[in-house]
């Protein structure tokens, strides 16, 4: 993927476009969090390379 090349209004967009894309492939409410659970995630850690990154030790 080309984040680090991305300036980051289209980071920001690319993410809310994945985040759609990611509720619209959970097809099961059973076990499911909510909304504002699972974008917290996604942008915290799953589309924040930084964070994963600090958290992991890796430079």
């Amino acid at each position: 993927m080309k984040w680090p090349h991305l300036v980051s209004n289209s980071r920001r967009n690319t993410a809310r476009a994945l985040t759609t894309a990611t509720f619209a492939l959970i097809v099961s409410d059973r076990g499911r969090l909510t909304d504002a659970e699972i974008r917290k995630a996604l942008t915290a850690w799953a589309f924040n390379g930084g964070a994963r990154r600090k958290a992991c030790g890796t430079p």
